[in-house]
């Protein structure tokens, strides 16, 4: 389970990277973040060290560079991330959680409130 808090902008700016990359350096991350803003590597190496310490990213020293991997894909990342989130509504304010998602689905399209209703069923 992974126990982070949601991404920061760069710390998101960056997962991306890493999982379009798949392994990466700071290096690697640098040089494509550098197309967009101009961001220190130290600042670079820091938020990536910090990604680590959340669990978010591994890293394997070869030689004197580090690799970074994504230890979930984007993917489960996110289910993840939303499961966690979802529980501790519900932990904190029961049944009252449930209503607030259900209410909040009505602002979806026929065809994402069809799919939800299809995923439902499936789980059956």
């Amino acid at each position: 389970m992974i126990k982070q808090k949601v991404l920061g902008p760069l710390e998101h700016q960056i997962m991306d990277i890493v999982w379009k990359q798949k392994k990466a350096t700071v290096y690697s991350v640098v040089e494509e973040l550098c197309q967009e803003k101009k961001l220190a590597y130290t600042t670079v190496m820091t938020v990536m060290s910090r990604l680590t310490k959340k669990g978010v990213l591994s890293r394997e020293k070869k030689g004197k560079t580090f690799y970074y991997h994504p230890r979930l894909g984007k993917e489960k990342f996110i289910h993840s991330l939303v499961q966690n989130t979802i529980a501790k509504m519900i932990d904190t304010f029961g049944e009252e959680a449930l209503v607030a998602f259900i209410d909040e689905t009505k602002n979806l399209s026929q065809e994402h409130r069809q799919q939800l209703l299809t995923k439902l069923n499936d789980e059956n």
